[in-house]
């Protein structure tokens, strides 16, 4: 669904921060357009003011990511296009980012997009340890 075929809450309408989440959920990365900045797992915590505004919380993928302000005024265009005015980001660099942070949705957009998706390294478990001696 676009931005333009969401409805825009009502005046006086109480916004949840589940639907904020959920309309995070149609900002595309821009770097990987077919995964969203929700199933990255760039967006940490959304809050939901008393004013009516909402704080959102992003964590860049990596230290000095060029994308950052791209999909903070992506966040802020869709927010502002449903009625929130007030819209305060956040950015947190620590902890950072990690693939873990990846819902199985994003993991499944990835791969259908041909880039492989990141594995779980329980899966491979724990290499063995190697004892090296020095010979004299």
């Amino acid at each position: 669904m676009t931005a333009a075929a969401t409805p825009v809450i009502p005046a006086h309408a109480v916004i949840h921060a589940e639907q904020i989440r959920a309309w995070l959920a149609e900002v595309p990365d821009p770097e990987i357009p077919v995964i969203s900045i929700v199933d990255l797992g760039i967006v940490r915590e959304v809050r939901v003011a008393a004013d009516g505004g909402c704080d959102v919380t992003i964590t860049p993928t990596y230290s000095g990511c060029p994308a950052m302000q791209v999909i903070a005024d992506a966040i802020r265009a869709t927010l502002h296009a449903r009625g929130v005015a007030q819209v305060r980001l956040h950015n947190q660099l620590s902890p950072a980012w990690t693939t873990d942070w990846m819902s199985e949705a994003g993991k499944a957009a990835l791969q259908g997009y041909g880039i492989a998706p990141p594995a779980q390294l329980a899966q491979y478990g724990a290499a063995p340890a190697r004892r090296c001696t020095m010979l004299a």
